[in-house]
Order: structure tokens, then C-alpha cells, then sequence
């Protein structure tokens, strides 16, 4: 298992970090795909749990707010009043239920376009590259140190192979792209080890979220896309929690 997941990533990641380096439409389409089948993948998680998510508005709304026909702020506008029409016309009491999942669903995939947000800044490929060095970092050592010398469990009723050994350690490793960060990001030195520290425990939080969400549902992997890794949302769920206060924490003290 671990020599398939090598060998996805050294597929992978390049062409990622490629798509981050040329930015633009290009970092945009990879996005937004991203989150059309990080989305698709909870509809499908959800259907196990009898709950179907209004699919077609959702990604609708998506496309529209990625290609900046829709303004990001109107998102949930137009997502409330939509399906607002749809149960006044309808008038089904156990739709709401859905309502409340689409909903979720919606923004937790919709932060896929911090990514782009990220490389967008002045800062641009330095900030993404130094991003995704710290998320890298903190699932590396995460992953070995707990493996190594994990014993006391965080928890193993989401997730019975994470330990505190192993989330200490995931700190460790951002804590360290944070300090060598300065190197190419000598403007931003005052902010790198706080935010690291910040970005590397909202990010283990959502490894756990993610966790949640697979455990709601009934199954090991959200998707299949990704041999080894299972599917985006399980590539990506500390990114998707973790990306738009990275975003802004550095707006916040550098813009």
C-alpha cells in the first residue's frame, strides 16, 4: 500500500505543484475540479445514509462562483433562496435534512478555491509552495512518528491509527518548513512559525472531520481517484479546513 501511494504522488504532486507555479487558469480549472468531485464524492457517501444532496444546483453554483460569473459572496444567497423556492413549491418536511447536508457540502468543497486564493496573493508561488511544504510536512511526520512510536490514542472511534505521538509530531514537521520558510518568504518571518503552528492544528482537525464523515457514511475511502490515497477528499481534508485561515491569517497581517 505505501509503494502505491509513492508512486501516485510522484505522479501527482508535480503535476500539482506545475498548475500552482503557472497559476491562473490553470491552478482555477484544477481547482474547481477538485471540488466538483469533492463534492460528488460526499453525495455519494451521503446516498449511503439515505440522504441525497441536490447535485445539479450545487454544482451549478460551483461552476458559476469559480469562473467569477457568481461573486463568492452570493453563494449562499442564492443557495438559501433556491431551495427556499424548492420547499415552498414542494412542501416536504424530511428534505430539509438534505437541505442542511447540500448545504455543508457546498462550502466544505467550495474551499478548494483557497488554493487558488493562496497563489493569487502577492506573495504567489512562494506562499503556495510554502503552504502545501507545511501540510506536506505535518501529514510526513504525522504519519512516520506515529507509526514509530505511537501509543496513546487521540480517537479511535474515528480514527484508531492517529495518536497523540503522531499529531505532535505532524507539528513538529510544519513548526520546521515554518522556520526554514524565512528563506523564501524573508517578509513574512514574524507570521511563518505562528501561522505553521496554527495551520498544522486546524489541519489535523480536519483530517479528523474528514474522518467523521467516513465513519457517518459507512466507508473506508471517500473516492477512488487516487490509487493508494482513495479519493480527494481524503488527499485533501486537512486542506479543506485548513487553506481559507491560511489565507486569510496572512491577508490579515500583510495586506
Amino acid at each position: 500500500m505505501l509503494s502505491l501511494r509513492i508512486v501516485t504522488a510522484v505522479i501527482a504532486i508535480p503535476l500539482f505543484l506545475a498548475a500552482g507555479y503557472f497559476g491562473g487558469i490553470y491552478l482555477k480549472i484544477l481547482t474547481g475540479a477538485l471540488a466538483i468531485i469533492g463534492y460528488l464524492e460526499l453525495s455519494k457517501m451521503f446516498l449511503k445514509r439515505n440522504i441525497k444532496l441536490f447535485a445539479p444546483l450545487a454544482v451549478f453554483l460551483l461552476v458559476l462562483a469559480y469562473i467569477d460569473i457568481l461573486p463568492k459572496q452570493l453563494l449562499p444567497y442564492l443557495f438559501f433562496s433556491a431551495t427556499g423556492i424548492y420547499f415552498v413549491i414542494k412542501h416536504r418536511d424530511h428534505e430539509l435534512l438534505e437541505f442542511i447536508y447540500t448545504f455543508f457540502s457546498i462550502f466544505y468543497t467550495y474551499s478548494f478555491i483557497y488554493i487558488y486564493e493562496i497563489r493569487n496573493t502577492n506573495a504567489g508561488f512562494g506562499l503556495f509552495l510554502y503552504y502545501f511544504l507545511l501540510i506536506w510536512a505535518n501529514d510526513t511526520f504525522a504519519y512516520f512518528i506515529g507509526k514509530g512510536f505511537g501509543k496513546h490514542k487521540i480517537a479511535p472511534n474515528l480514527s484508531p491509527k492517529k495518536s497523540v505521538e503522531g499529531a505532535m509530531g505532524g507539528l513538529l514537521g510544519a513548526l520546521l518548513v515554518g522556520y526554514i520558510g524565512k528563506l523564501w518568504l524573508p517578509e513574512y518571518y514574524l507570521a511563518l512559525l505562528p501561522g505553521a503552528l496554527l495551520t498544522a492544528v486546524v489541519a489535523q482537525i480536519g483530517d479528523f472531520l474528514e474522518s467523521s464523515l467516513k465513519r457517518f457514511a459507512g466507508v473506508k475511502d471517500s473516492g477512488e481517484l487516487l490509487p493508494g490515497h482513495g479519493g480527494v477528499l481524503d488527499r485533501f481534508d486537512g486542506v479543506l479546513l485548513s487553506a481559507p485561515l491560511f489565507y486569510y491569517y496572512f491577508i490579515f497581517f500583510y495586506h
